[in-house]
């Protein structure tokens, strides 16, 4: 079970969306297809204990980013993710087997820029545990 293991995971996800272009494995320097999905770890806190055996917890980003060409219709396709995306996620709560439990699913929809370019689309923050072992 690792961070890596849950982002490849969701990226497979995304990139199984009809209608999806791209879901690359690494977020790339710039677009190519629109729509496309990225994923990386966001924000994580892994709590302190005298035994060997934590849960870290982390916040997975997930973004869905259509090109802003004709807003009405961007935003038309950007909307037929959510759902789909959603019910997957519900549907495996361990994410492949890659983390512990997915704890909850936040989402915005939101206009943004990537390598230059203006997009809008959803940004799903995904909460995981993870179990993890230090020391013997």
């Amino acid at each position: 079970m690792t961070i890596e293991a849950a982002i490849a995971h969701l990226q497979g996800i995304a990139g199984d969306l009809t209608g999806m272009r791209e879901a690359p494995a690494a977020p790339p320097e710039s677009a190519n297809q629109f729509p496309f999905a990225i994923c990386y770890e966001r924000t994580g806190e892994t709590e302190l204990s005298t035994t060997s055996s934590v849960d870290d917890t982390a916040t997975i980003f997930l973004e869905i980013h259509v090109a802003r060409q004709l807003l009405p219709a961007a935003i038309t396709t950007a909307m037929t993710f959510r759902d789909p995306f959603l019910e997957a996620v519900y549907a495996d709560l361990t994410l492949g087997g890659s983390v512990s439990i997915c704890t909850g699913v936040r989402r915005t929809f939101l206009a943004m820029i990537y390598a230059g370019v203006e997009t809008i689309g959803y940004r799903f923050e995904i909460d995981v545990i993870l179990p993890v072992s230090y020391g013997s």
